[in-house]
Formats: structure tokens, sequence, C-alpha cells
């Protein structure tokens, strides 16, 4: 168990606040009226601070303007004006944003693996202005292509990548409170209730870890049991302590032999690991990169320090109690193709189907996936259980809390205890009348493992099948066919070219796809490894440059050999055939090249192509 560095984090119950703005060399000590809002959001949103000031003769400020906001003496925001608003009572509305207002500007970056995400944002903040403060050191290289892209999705995006490439780190977990350091209250002021009523310090520390393994444990509790509490949280058995007391064992004895055995010995836990998640933020006017795990505080909140909350959970959002398992492909009936289904298998979480009923998805794998079935007991285990959204309203305010602030929970929300480090996803501070209360947005995700059974109805043996179903199509379609265009080549480069793109993904993300077809026609193709070589990243220009080199642009009509481009929507995406029915290409949700086995599930479902440039090749 992870214990606290410091003494649990006090909130001041009166606080002094200090707004100005810097104009010139002048600056103006503005006096709010109904207090000052500052509002942090997720997702290197900017900082936003409202506030309301009477305009007098005297007071001048404009959009532009430097705004400086101290609670107790501490610098809390840097900003810039950006909006007023005024009305027939002379009172100005106000809105600043920090710095990361500018992150908006969008820019045009080739990176090619030979810098870091925490490299990157050094350099791209120096192009932008951005000040910096702590940038935590990454490892990865960034491979991406930016194409009139946010300065913000750039940042976001990189370090994104950082997180699937970086190697997996222990998780945090509830800490063991010390009693000789604890401080108490309001996160730190635990003897204060919101309504002044005087508590016993000692009451909900005592408690704290403990409440709900030790209601769990007595719930359980069955006669057999003892009333002795054994190293791994359970009871000891009568029977067993009395049997080593038959043989000559004290009591005391025969507690420490049996504490010794695999039935009551405390478990060793292997450590919880998750991938590095990095939080990108502002800090009073200098960018701030930190991972996760940097951001857990001391800070301890339970319900004598909440005004209100707003708890949700559910079963309507992407909650599902079984999965069913479904191969597909295309097959020749009497010369006519069609699509065929197997069911192979499912994935049930019974117990949950008792409960809310029968919520199926289906799953599709793909034709090389061979564990298909554990795939779905996989997805089954995060999606057979329910969704959360908590909100506190009113709590106690820290002016360090921000999206990504690590927060100690300990919170009755009626079906069941909180008692966890939770994450803010969003906080909405507010100053008013010497009082300083916020609101929050909890990530709180739902503990219970649910069972998971499974049936396999044959996955493996559907899988060989439409193997070789596709085997001995492409043996039927090599044997004949005419193209059109030039530099004809064997089937045989045609699959190496698609071999050398599967699985890999462009350096254009998401409008990769005429680079990933381009690259793979370059192994048969010398108008495709023109255009590859030529940079040619859109389906306009690659359709001129097929024409410029004497390729038509024809209309389809269901029949495409091994390596011709097949274009979808006149212009909006290509592929490359496999000259069995299905193709190759760039996938969106996959982020990667892929294989599909139907070329008119490659764009949007049921959606054939409108146009093929045929490659030559026989």
């Amino acid at each position: 168990m992870e214990e606290f560095n410091s003494e649990v984090k006090q909130a001041p119950l009166s606080i002094d606040y200090e707004l100005t703005v810097l104009k010139g060399k002048e600056i103006l000590l503005l006096d709010p009226q109904d207090g000052v809002t500052l509002d942090r959001s997720p997702d290197l949103a900017p900082a936003k601070l409202t506030f309301k000031v009477f305009k007098d003769s005297l007071l001048d400020i404009q959009e532009g303007d430097l705004v400086n906001f101290k609670v107790n003496g501490e610098l809390v925001f840097v900003g810039y004006i950006f909006e007023k608003r005024r009305n027939k009572d002379n009172f100005i509305n106000v809105t600043a944003y920090d710095q990361c207002r500018y992150l908006s500007s969008e820019a045009y970056y080739i990176f090619n693996n030979e810098k870091s995400a925490s490299e990157l944002i050094v350099a791209l903040s120096a192009d932008v202005g951005i000040k910096l403060g702590t940038v935590t050191p990454t490892q990865p290289k960034i491979s991406y292509v930016f194409d009139g892209t946010t300065y913000r999705d750039i940042f976001l995006t990189i370090l994104t990548l950082t997180s699937g490439q970086s190697p997996k780190i222990p998780i945090k977990s509830t800490p063991t409170l010390d009693p000789s350091r604890y401080r108490g209250g309001f996160s730190g002021l635990n003897n204060v209730s919101m309504s002044g009523e005087k508590k016993d310090p000692t009451e909900r520390l005592n408690s704290w870890g403990n409440e709900t393994s030790a209601q769990l444990r007595e719930a359980n509790k069955k006669d057999t049991d003892s009333d002795i509490v054994a190293p791994n949280g359970k009871y000891f058995e009568k029977n067993d302590i009395q049997y080593l007391m038959d043989n000559k064992y004290t009591k005391e004895q025969a507690i420490a032999e049996l504490s010794k055995t695999d039935k009551y010995k405390k478990k060793e836990e292997k450590p919880k690991l998750r991938r590095p998640l990095y939080i990108a933020y502002d800090d009073n006017g200098e960018l701030t990169v930190k991972e996760i795990n940097d951001m857990v505080t001391d800070i301890l909140i339970d319900s004598t320090q909440v005004g209100d909350y707003d708890y949700i959970s559910s079963i309507d959002k992407n909650t599902f109690t079984q999965i069913l398992v479904v191969r597909e492909a295309n097959v020749n009936d009497g010369g006519v193709e069609k699509k065929q289904h197997w069911r192979t298998g499912a994935a049930y979480a019974k117990e949950q189907s008792r409960k809310w009923g029968i919520l199926q998805k289906v799953f599709k794998p793909k034709e090389k996936d061979i564990n298909a079935i554990d795939m779905a007991k996989k997805e089954l285990e995060l999606t057979a259980k329910k969704t959360h959204s908590l909100r506190l309203s009113d709590c106690l305010g820290h002016t360090e809390i921000r999206p990504g602030s690590g927060v100690w929970l300990n919170f009755d929300i009626g079906d069941q205890i909180i008692n966890e480090l939770v994450y803010v996803e969003s906080v909405t501070h507010k100053f008013n009348n010497h009082k300083h209360l916020m609101d929050l947005d909890i990530i709180y995700f739902d503990k219970e493992v649910p069972e998971i059974t499974t049936e396999d109805w044959g996955d493996e043996a559907a899988r060989k099948r439409i193997e070789e179903l596709k085997k001995s199509k492409s043996k039927r379609s090599s044997k004949g066919g005419t193209t059109t265009g030039t530099g004809a080549t064997s089937s045989a480069a045609v699959q190496k070219g698609l071999d050398s793109v599967l699985g890999t993904s462009s350096p254009y993300g998401d409008n990769g796809c005429v680079d990933r077809a381009t690259l793979a026609g370059s192994y048969y193709n010398s108008m495709c490894k023109g255009a590859y070589e030529a940079g040619i990243k859109d389906v306009p220009g690659l359709k001129s440059y097929a024409e410029a080199n004497g390729y038509a642009i024809e209309e389809y009509t269901g029949q495409a050999n091994p390596g011709d481009i097949l274009i979808y929507d006149e212009e909006e995406h290509v592929v490359v055939a496999d000259g069995n029915g299905g193709c190759v290409g760039n996938s969106t949700d996959a982020g990667s090249v892929i294989q599909y086995s139907d070329v008119n599930y490659a764009y949007h479902n049921g959606v054939p192509p409108t146009h093929i440039i045929r490659t030559g090749v026989r």
C-alpha cells in the first residue's frame, strides 16, 4: 500500500485574493463584483478566468492585457484578456485565458523519428511563443506528419503516441494513513464539517482503507469462523484453531502457525502496471508536462467537505453482457460471389445477463486472428460493467487542483463506497466572500471484475476454411482476366507489396490511404512508385498523376485484378485490390493498414468502389 509522503493537505477556511491587470507599465488593482471563477478543463484547453468589474472614468482595460490572480498571496493564474462584455449598468464582464489559448494556431510539421515528444514540445513551444516550465523527459522517438493541425492537437497526439510506445509503470494505489502524521479536516481539517459542527478527528481516520473490506468480511462471516482476522483479511476457522490446540499448541502458537499456511497467509500482490499517461497544462504562465503519477496530491475528500454530488451509474452506454463471434468471407456460389457468415463462438457474463438482461455485441475478427474467442472474452471483461460519472459540488477549495490531479476520496455514493485514489477530469474554482469552493468532475472506474465464460463452436476450423477458400479462389482468378494500363508484372510482386504495408501506419495518419497504396504499388508498378516518391498524398493528386502517365480512371464494374487501385466516392479513399474480392488499405479505426475480405466494406459498410486504376498486373 502507498503512504502519503507528507501531512494531509489542509485547505484554508478563509481566503483573500488579489486581481491585477498590467496596463503598459501600470498595474491596476481590480475589485471584482460577485467573485472570480477559474475553469480548468482537460486536453490542453486554456484555463478561463471570468470576473465582473465596474467601469468608472479611471478604469481602462483592453483585450490582450496581462491578468494575474493570487489567492492568499500565491499566484494561481496568469493569462490575457480575450473578451469584454458590458451592460447599461456600467459593469464589464471580462474573460481571460492562459497562454494555452495560443495553441489553437495551426501548423505543418514532419517528424522523422529523430526527436522525442518532450524535445518536440520544447522546440514547437519556441515556434509559437509559448513559455515553458517543467517538461518531463520522454524517450520514444516520434514519426508523424501534421498538415494544418493545431499545436494543441500536435502536443496531445505526440504525448499519446509516447504513452503507447513506453514501457509500463506501476499504478498508484490507496494509501495507508499514519495517525502520527494526520492533521485532520477538509482534506486536512476533518474536525470541521461544512455546517461548522465539530467532529472527532480520529473517527474517519481509523476507518480509512479498512471500511469497505471490514464491511464485506463481516457480511460474509460464517458460523464456523472465529473472531480473529487472518493476515489475508479473512477469519481463521474455529476448527483449524481447535485442531492445533488439540495437538498441544497454545492458541497464540496455533494462530502463528496457521498464519504461515497458504490458506491464511497474506498474498503477495504483483504491482499493477499501466502505460504512462502524460498531462500537459499551463502552470502560472509556463507550459508544464507531467506523468500522471506526479500529479497525485495529499488531498483527502470525504462527505463532510462536499456541498452536494451528482452520481450516475448506467448500463445504457457501452455496456454488454455477451459478445457473439462471427467470421465472414466471400464465397463463390454457382459463379456468384456471396458473403457467408459463420457463428464461431461467444463470451458470456452470465451474472450480469441475469441482472440486466441480454445486451449483445457482435465481434467480427480479422481473417488472421487466431484467438478470436479470447479477444471477445477480454473485451467483455471491460464492457460487462456499469459506467459511472461523479460530480462533487461546492467542495472546500484547493488552488492546485486541475485536470489530472489525483485526490484521495472516501465517499459513500449510495450503492458503493469509494475509498481510493481518483483523478480529476475538470474543475471549476469559485472565489467569493473570502471563501473558495470548487466543483469537481471525477474520473471513476468500476472495479468489479465480471466472471466471463466462453463457448468455442469451431472458430479455428472456420478460420482455416476461410483461408482455404481464399487460396482456391486465388488460383482460379490467376488463370484468366485482362488488364489495361502499362508496366505489367506478376501477382507475386503484388503480394510482396501488400505484405510490406500490412500492419504499418502512414506518417499522414488518417489521411494516409494514398501514401500506403502507392508504397505497396511501388513494388510492381512504375506509376505507383513515381507517385509515392513524389509525395502525392491525396486522391485527386493521384488521379491526375496516373492520367498524366497514361493510365485511365475507369468506372468500377465489380472486377479487379491483384494490384489495381480502387477509388471510393469519386476521390475520397483508395485501397489496393488483392484479386480475391478483398483489398488492403489504410484504416482510420485500426490506425494502420489492414486486410479487408470484401472491397465493399473497406470504405463504408456495403459501399463499393466507384472507380479503378488498372495497374496491368496479370
